[in-house]
């Protein structure tokens, strides 16, 4: 995501929100709970976000929403949001089911006779 700030902002919090087509959060994160501060942006700066992680959803259609908000006293304030600003759809690659895809590694082996 891409802000620009009107204000200096000493602990920005940036924000993602992954939905499906029903509404459901599948995934939502922000720079505060994971525990990843950021510098503070001052008055006019520009600043690019990235959020990178595996996306391993099962087939169907999911929305992502993005946050820009602070702390002011003990309120949380929010700058702008974006919600179900990218539209992504995921094609299926096996005949796995349900919301997530694990990836499972699956193994066998024999046991001695008992």
């Amino acid at each position: 995501m891409l802000v620009e700030s009107q204000e200096r902002l000493p602990d920005p919090i940036f924000a993602l929100t992954v939905k499906n087509i029903a509404g459901v959060e599948i995934y939502g994160t922000n720079t505060l709970f994971s525990r990843q501060p950021v510098p503070p942006v001052e008055i006019g700066e520009r600043r690019e976000v990235t959020f990178s992680f595996d996306l391993n959803l099962m087939p169907g259609h999911y929305f992502l929403s993005f946050g820009f908000t602070h702390f002011l006293g003990g309120d949380l304030v929010v700058i702008h949001r974006r919600y179900d600003a990218i539209k992504i759809e995921v094609h299926g690659v096996d005949g796995t089911f349900g919301i997530a895809n694990l990836k499972a590694v699956i193994q066998s082996r024999a046991l001695p006779a008992v």
